[in-house]
C-alpha cells in the first residue's frame, strides 16, 4: 500500500508542482522578462523538494489528498497544514487532519486550526456525503497531538 501512495504521489505532487509553475508564469509582470519553464516530472530525480503549505476542509477528499501528500517526504516539504470549516465545522476539520498527519506518521508536520466559517458566504455543510464526521465510515478519534 505505501508503495501505491508513494506512486501516486509522486504523479500529483507532478500535477501541483506544474500547476502552480503555469499560474506563476502567468501572474509574472507584463513587460517582464518571461520567466524559465521547468517541467517536474515523477520520474525527475534532479528538482528539489516543492515547499508548500496545504490549506484544506478535511473531508473524504481532502484526507486522501493529505494521504498523498504525506506519502512523499522526498518530494513536498509540507509546512503546515492549515484548516478551515467546509465539508463539516471548523472543529472536527481540525481533528480530521490531526488524525490523518498521525496516521500517516507525519507528527513533525504542524496543523493550524483556521476561520470557524467561511469569510463571504454562509457555511454549507456536507455531512450526507462526507459523513458526521468528514471522513465517512473511518473509525475516529482524538488524535494524540493538539492543532
Amino acid at each position: 500500500m505505501t508503495g501505491v501512495l508513494r506512486f501516486l504521489g509522486r504523479r500529483l505532487v507532478a500535477l501541483v508542482v506544474n500547476h502552480i509553475d503555469e499560474l506563476t508564469r502567468r501572474s509574472a509582470t507584463p513587460g517582464a522578462a518571461p520567466l524559465p519553464r521547468r517541467r517536474f516530472s515523477a520520474d525527475n530525480g534532479g528538482v528539489t523538494r516543492q515547499a508548500i503549505i496545504i490549506d484544506c476542509d478535511p473531508g473524504v477528499d481532502d484526507a486522501v489528498a493529505l494521504f498523498l501528500a504525506f506519502a512523499s517526504p522526498e518530494d513536498l516539504e509540507i509546512l503546515a497544514v492549515t484548516t478551515a470549516a467546509g465539508n463539516v465545522d471548523a472543529t472536527l476539520t481540525a481533528r480530521n487532519a490531526r488524525l490523518v498527519r498521525q496516521l500517516a506518521g507525519r507528527e513533525e508536520v504542524p496543523v493550524y486550526a483556521g476561520a470557524a466559517v467561511p469569510l463571504v458566504r454562509e457555511p454549507i455543510a456536507a455531512a450526507h456525503f462526507h459523513g458526521e464526521s468528514g471522513l465517512g465510515t473511518l473509525p475516529v478519534f482524538e488524535p494524540a497531538a493538539p492543532a
